[in-house]
């Protein structure tokens, strides 16, 4: 008695394999999800993001000038965002963008200067930023570490933060008040004013103090 043995044929192989493949598509598309959801940080449950504008906020900047005593303006165009969890009471982040244009005084001829290309050079440089990369609790407030952008310059610097709330405002939005103080060397980012005359901050101060209080809002 003989026994015949008999193969699939090249072309019952191939719909065999088509066959396991759709039968196995759910199952790696639900692997790769998994996968996925593993591999991406998810934000703490509490995590709030606040924003801030011109609205009842404000930058205010300042540096020693011979000829009037102190040179002080303010930036009226600006916006950023504070992360932050009321649960904890923690700041995970802090983000500001300045329009460079925006900035003015009670000295227009003044505030030319300090846009042109002498210093921070508005048109080619429309946006001053700033961004968190370290934030410590301390016992009266925080301390914020990150990189300020001047005039295409990045710098680290580090500076005291406090805030207040969250309150509800009257027209029912959560806001929190926050304040901060920058000192830096203009020099640092490359702001002379003169080649020749700009030494040892006889004329111009070289410390820059920006001065900044923001209302920010869940959006």
């Amino acid at each position: 008695m003989s026994i015949r043995v008999s193969f699939p044929s090249r072309t019952m192989v191939k719909m065999m394999l088509r066959g396991h493949f759709f039968l196995l598509k759910p199952i790696i598309f639900l692997t790769f999800l998994l996968l996925f959801s593993l591999s991406v940080p998810m934000p703490s449950k509490g995590q709030q993001v606040y924003v801030f504008g011109p609205k009842g906020s404000g930058i205010n900047g300042s540096v020693a000038y011979t000829l009037i005593g102190r040179y002080k303006a303010s930036f009226e165009d600006f916006n950023g965002a504070i992360d932050f969890d009321p649960s904890t009471k923690i700041i995970r982040s802090v983000s500001l963008k300045i329009k460079t244009a925006s900035l003015h005084s009670h000295f227009s001829a003044l505030d030319h200067i300090v846009m042109s290309k002498r210093l921070l050079d508005a048109g080619q440089f429309p946006v001053i930023t700033f961004e968190s990369d370290r934030i410590d609790k301390k016992k009266n407030g925080y301390w914020v570490s990150g990189q300020l952008e001047v005039r295409g310059a990045r710098q680290q610097i580090s500076f005291p933060f406090v805030f207040e709330g969250p309150e509800q405002s009257p027209g029912g939005q959560h806001g929190i008040k926050a304040s901060g103080q920058w000192e830096f060397n203009r020099k640092d980012f490359g702001l002379v004013w003169s080649r020749r005359l700009d030494k040892g901050g006889i004329i111009v101060g070289d410390q820059v103090t920006v001065d900044w209080q923001v209302v920010a809002y869940q959006p």
